[in-house]
């Protein structure tokens, strides 16, 4: 927010400065325009991550093997329900992969930290919804070619 007041009145916050001074401010200027950057990749994964733990969770009260869900099945839980969120979170997470193509190490920590939650969610899915999936959704068949 500072730097948002900052750059709103650059002109006059930068009136009379020497051209070392300038230097300076442009530097800052920059160095904060990166960690505005480097917050909205961070804010951005954490929401892919609460969504993907969300649908996890739905994709799990649907597994008969749990002791409480053996009599009870919910139909808004139903793969063919969830599939849609599913593939959102995988071309949301995607689509920040390739948008770090330039930032090969903003990749790897990406893949680090937010690949692990998304592949084990794409992997909640049963063998034969994954078959289905990889038929019908290009970004479910890259998943699933890179795993």
């Amino acid at each position: 927010m500072t730097a948002q007041t900052f750059n709103k009145d650059w002109k006059s916050n930068t009136a009379n400065l020497s051209s070392e001074e300038m230097a300076d401010m442009l530097q800052a200027k920059l160095t904060l325009e990166n960690y505005e950057k480097i917050y909205d990749i961070f804010d951005y994964c954490t929401k892919v991550s609460k969504l993907a733990n969300m649908v996890e969770t739905r994709v799990c009260s649907n597994n008969p093997s749990l002791p409480m869900n053996m009599y009870r099945i919910s139909k808004s839980s139903a793969i063919e329900e969830i599939f849609p969120e599913i593939e959102k979170v995988l071309v949301a997470y995607y689509s920040l992969i390739d948008d770090m193509a330039d930032y090969p190490d903003w990749q790897k920590k990406i893949q680090k930290e937010l690949g692990g939650t998304v592949s084990y969610l794409c992997l909640t899915i049963d063998e034969s919804s994954r078959n289905l999936a990889v038929e019908l959704s290009p970004v479910y068949a890259r998943f699933d070619m890179e795993k």
